[in-house]
């Protein structure tokens, strides 16, 4: 049987032949639980656990948070130096959209996963780029743009 394996250090051939499927799971996976309302404040390849069938798990929500509404502020530094929003990285404590704030991560995430993709390379760097606009209002939400990946 197959142990769980972390995204961070899956091979290369791995994320070659699983990578599309993986970030569409990925995607699918922050959607969910931002249409909770919740922000998960850590998404990073070592938060990504991989398992049998290919089946990906976002794990370690030690720092999330719910919010009561998608447009809520939070203050306070959450997440891993080089994956946090720069609203998050430059003044944490001036306050910030936390979901707004996942969706930058969300971004970082997908071109560390581009890098071994290069059939979907420029659909995903594409979404990343939405996902990592300078200006947390202008990132579209994940229910309005899985499909771009999905059609793909």
């Amino acid at each position: 049987m197959k142990e769980d394996l972390v995204l961070h250090n899956a091979s290369p051939r791995l994320l070659e032949t699983a990578g599309h499927s993986l970030a569409l799971q990925f995607l699918e996976g922050v959607r969910f639980i931002h249409d909770n309302l919740v922000a998960h404040l850590d998404l990073k390849p070592a938060n990504i656990v991989i398992g049998a069938k290919n089946k990906l798990y976002i794990i370690d929500l030690s720092v999330s948070v719910r919010v009561p509404l998608l447009e809520s502020r939070i203050s306070g530094y959450q997440g891993t130096k080089g994956w946090v929003a720069p609203e998050v990285e430059q003044n944490p404590d001036a306050g910030y959209e936390p979901i707004r704030a996942d969706l930058w991560s969300t971004g970082q995430v997908l071109r560390h996963l581009a890098e071994y993709q290069p059939a979907y390379r420029s659909e995903m760097i594409f979404l990343a780029d939405q996902l990592q606009n300078s200006e947390p209002q202008h990132r579209p939400l994940l229910s309005t743009i899985i499909h771009t990946l999905a059609e793909a």
